[in-house]
């Protein structure tokens, strides 16, 4: 067994033998965003980013499974059509900002498309779209 195939049975289960079944997490308490996060610190990622922070509480839970992460987090915090009001994006920003400050995390307040540019080919570990 690969050192990927361990974390993915440490963490997933999987009905081998069975054609075109994926991995797949048991509905529990610790599943999502602490399985995804586990499952990534345990592949040893290091630089990440981050589209769609809106509070941040992803974010978060990604700073706290993965000591020393750097992490960069992306969103535009700009109301589109009726879906919701500039005042609320702007309160989320805030919160994303207040909640991820201890981590160091970098906030780029701006479209994914705009941001990409910033970042070389093959530098971060993972890019966790929500």
């Amino acid at each position: 067994m690969t050192h990927f195939e361990e974390i993915l049975a440490r963490h997933f289960r999987s009905d081998i033998g069975k054609a075109g079944i994926l991995p797949y997490c048991v509905k529990t308490r610790r599943n999502g965003r602490s399985t995804l996060s586990a499952v990534m610190g345990d592949l040893g990622f290091a630089v990440g980013i981050e589209i769609g922070t809106r509070d941040g509480i992803s974010a978060e839970v990604f700073c706290r499974s993965m000591a020393g992460l750097k992490l960069t987090c992306i969103d535009p915090y700009t109301a589109y059509g009726e879906v919701t009001q500039q005042r609320k994006l702007d309160r989320s920003y805030a919160e994303a900002q207040t909640r991820l400050a201890k981590y160091g995390v970098e906030m780029l307040r701006t479209a994914s498309r705009e941001a990409v540019g910033r970042f070389a080919n093959e530098s971060v570990d993972f890019v966790h779209i929500d």
